[in-house]
């Protein structure tokens, strides 16, 4: 009867049933795989034993799924080409050809208006896979974690989170000194309800 109730609210108010998982759920989803987190062996460092994540989700870097530029411009093309900095490079999850065809441009407009009203969100901790530190400066040195709230495709058979790599060592002085690279995480849900992973991008910040 709760899930009924809950799909006429949902109908009624333009929020989706499972974006009201909890998103410490997809979290514990995260750590629950270790493949994840490879990115922090790029420079020969161990993957970390534990997971530490700052308890508050991060905001959406919007650029993730819109430019303010024109993308099939040849024009910009061009000029990207002299650009390895822009956003377009590292940032753009669509400048992948298979996910440009796969979503199309309404999609891509709905992710970006989802990713645009998300506030950040206090994680609960409730699993042994990970643990919460409040500051960067709980934080033990080494690697840790921030990651954004989930993102879905309006069928529901996609979802988009953004973690954010940090390393912490004697040089570093704050968060933003920290940040070591990210990666994008596309979630596919399967025919028996499953999330799993179906896509990995990786950044590293040099």
């Amino acid at each position: 009867m709760k899930k009924i109730l809950l799909f006429f609210y949902c109908l009624l108010t333009g929020l989706r049933p499972y974006a009201q998982e909890p998103v410490t759920t997809w979290t514990t989803l995260i750590c629950s795989d270790s493949s994840n987190f490879t990115l922090t062996r790029f420079f020969g460092d161990s993957m970390p034993h534990t997971y530490f994540f700052l308890d508050s989700t991060q905001s959406w870097n919007l650029n993730r799924f819109k430019l303010k530029e024109n993308v099939h411009d040849p024009g910009f093309l061009k000029k990207m080409e002299r650009d390895e900095h822009h956003p377009y490079h590292h940032t753009y999850i669509f400048r992948d050809g298979s996910l440009d065809s796969l979503f199309a441009d309404p999609i891509k407009e709905e992710l970006y208006q989802s990713a645009q009203q998300q506030r950040p969100e206090k994680l609960i901790s409730n699993s042994k896979a990970y643990s919460l530190m409040k500051r960067y400066e709980d934080v033990p040195a080494g690697f840790f974690f921030v990651s954004s709230g989930p993102v879905f495709t309006p069928n529901q058979q996609y979802c988009f989170i953004d973690l954010g790599i940090l390393h912490k060592t004697a040089e570093t002085t704050g968060i933003n000194d920290a940040y070591f690279g990210t990666v994008l995480l596309i979630y596919q849900k399967s025919n028996t309800g499953e999330w799993k992973r179906w896509r990995k991008i990786e950044h590293i910040i040099l």
